[in-house]
């Protein structure tokens, strides 16, 4: 299942397996709120796996790292504006 960029709640239930679109910030936010365990695909290749607490927190992958990163500078900007 993919999560569609609509404010629909989805119901989930323990197993299912969500496919989140590229990272931002309300994704990660939902990852780290949902999810036991994380994949992160780049280009369709796996570069990634573990728990949320391991890839989240401690990401090893250059992409992954990256990924988080990049949706922490869009928190940063926004705070900064007052959009968050």
């Amino acid at each position: 299942m993919t999560i569609p960029d609509s404010p629909e709640p989805v119901a989930l239930k323990k197993g299912d397996f969500v496919s989140f679109p590229k990272g931002t910030p309300q994704t990660w936010n939902m990852v780290a709120t949902v999810a036991d365990e994380v994949l992160v695909l780049d280009n369709g290749l796996i570069c990634e796996r573990g728990t949320t607490n391991q890839v989240l927190g401690n990401p090893q992958h250059l992409y992954t790292q990256r990924l988080l990163e990049a949706a922490s500078s869009i928190v940063e900007v926004m705070d900064r504006w007052g959009a968050a």
